[in-house]
């Protein structure tokens, strides 16, 4: 699935058994779950798990910033660093 936001545009996404990961496909992307002590930063690129847990919201920090939710074994983008 791939959404558009724009920018300071805010995205819920509900907690996931499977492995769902949040990619960045465009722009700048932040990412906050709940339970994690740190927010993420997401470039073109990075890909970051939604979790198993509590909420995660991500906020587009660009215009048009764009991302795909997939499964592990679809992201070929390398894990965010917060």
């Amino acid at each position: 699935m791939r959404l558009v936001l724009e920018d300071r545009e805010i995205v819920q996404l509900t907690p996931d058994r499977r492995g769902t990961v949040v990619v960045c496909r465009e722009g700048i992307l932040w990412m906050t779950r709940q339970g994690d002590g740190r927010d993420h930063l997401l470039r073109p690129g990075m890909a970051l798990p939604v979790g198993k847990r509590g909420r995660v919201l991500v906020t587009a920090l660009a215009p048009d910033s764009a991302l795909t939710l997939s499964r592990p074994a679809q992201s070929a983008g390398k894990m965010g660093q917060g």
